[in-house]
């Protein structure tokens, strides 16, 4: 499904491609894994975001968008292997569609949800595209959509945003561009690979973000960590930092704890995924691999993927 290369997606043009026959238009968005984060709110949910670094990845999320003219405005939105109702791709598709308008949309999810590896926003923003393509709309509106969705029911502050940048990068000012400012760490080692494992249930982000406490520990890690990383921007304190942000907020279980300092001894750069019970390590060779796929698999499903650089 949808194997065309998605071109059109990172294209920093205008408008998106024009062709005033299609109906029917494919997307495609890359997930967005979150090592530490501040959350930061406005009345103004286009500068709500969060301060913070991630990584993207190209595993992400794919959809497949059909519009037609109908009386009255309607949405339906089906997301493959999830039961539960697809709540934010629809309240970011009403801001994009006009009245007059019937659109189905079929996404498809690389990664489970609610385990940090940003499919909300990624099967969100994918659908967006795919609507933006058709109606002739800016891509810019893609984000503003996808990302105030997002807010709006607190799956996420800085997902969007760090997808937008493409590879390892730090928000430096919360919101989406271009109220949001992001940097990206360019040092980027070559030949690498992330392996994924999830290791426990799944952590639902708005429980953690409607949580006073939770919130205020991760605004003082989260912006110490961010100060650390731009005072020395590498892949390496990147991982360093963000294992120390999830220990100091408590967030990591003790079985993340384990998994991660048996990966420090092979040794590969590993921390926790910001929201979900769930890791990430960085290996550089065939041999690296294979030992971190032998110490997570006893933890559970594994999977490797590429950072998706962007632009």
């Amino acid at each position: 499904m949808c194997e065309e290369a998605p071109w059109y997606f990172w294209r920093r043009v205008i408008r998106m491609p024009e062709n005033p026959s299609f109906k029917d238009a494919h997307g495609f968005s890359p997930g967005h894994i979150t090592g530490f984060f501040a959350p930061f709110y406005r009345t103004d949910v286009l500068r709500t975001g969060s301060y913070g670094a991630g990584v993207c990845i190209a595993k992400g999320a794919w959809a497949e968008v059909e519009i037609e003219e109908a009386d009255q405005r309607q949405i339906c939105v089906k997301i493959e292997g999830v039961d539960a109702e697809p709540k934010v791709s629809i309240y970011a598709l009403q801001n994009l569609i006009p009245e007059n308008m019937r659109v189905n949309a079929r996404i498809k999810l690389d990664m489970p949800v609610s385990q940090g590896f940003g499919m909300s926003a990624a099967g969100t923003l994918s659908a967006c595209i795919a609507v933006c393509k058709i109606l002739k709309k800016r891509y810019s509106d893609a984000l503003r959509c996808a990302h105030a969705a997002e807010v709006h029911f607190r799956t996420g502050l800085g997902d969007v945003a760090g997808i937008y940048a493409g590879g390892y990068e730090m928000r430096i000012k919360p919101g989406i561009p271009p109220y949001g400012i992001i940097d990206r760490i360019l040092n980027l080692p070559d030949e690498t690979e992330l392996v994924l494992c999830v290791i426990g249930k799944e952590l639902e982000t708005k429980n953690v973000l409607g949580n006073p406490d939770a919130v205020e520990s991760c605004i003082k890690a989260g912006k110490k960590c961010l100060r650390k990383l731009r005072a020395e921007p590498t892949v390496r304190n990147f991982f360093k930092l963000s294992f120390e942000f999830a220990i100091e907020t408590g967030l990591a279980s003790r079985e993340i704890k384990e998994a991660i300092i048996e990966l420090h001894k092979i040794p590969v750069p590993a921390s926790m995924i910001m929201l979900g019970n769930s890791v990430f390590a960085l290996v550089r060779n065939r041999n690296e691999k294979k030992r971190v796929k032998d110490v997570l698999s006893s933890y559970g499903s594994v999977t490797a993927t590429h950072v998706w650089a962007g632009f």
